[in-house]
């Protein structure tokens, strides 16, 4: 499955923080940890709510929905653990803007 193509980097960056680390947070700690301010956060919830990346278990709380989480998720390459000889090791994650310019950047990837 891939993003929708309505998907932001702010967008973006809150799944990465609620997908991979799989954990229900308020809008404020999602912006605080981000970096962005609550009422963008909170706006940008309240779209990905619409289209069925988040959820609400509780008032005032959000999570990534099984949808957001399986349209969100890439494989990517990563280094294996030291004395591994199979070279070919990936992961599955929630990219940020930042990892998935830097992997389509070096070809890692391809968006």
């Amino acid at each position: 499955m891939e993003p929708p193509d309505w998907i932001t980097d702010l967008d973006r960056e809150i799944l990465a923080l609620l997908g991979n680390l799989q954990i229900i947070l308020t809008p404020a700690v999602i912006a605080k940890n981000i970096d962005r301010s609550r009422s963008s956060v909170s706006r940008r919830l309240s779209t990905l709510e619409a289209g069925g990346m988040v959820e609400k278990p509780e008032r005032g709380h959000y999570q990534i929905s099984s949808e957001g989480y399986a349209r969100m998720t890439r494989e990517v390459p990563v280094e294996p653990p030291e004395g591994y000889e199979d070279k070919n090791w990936i992961a599955w994650k929630i990219l940020t803007p930042e990892e998935l310019d830097e992997l389509e950047e070096n070809g890692r990837i391809s968006n």
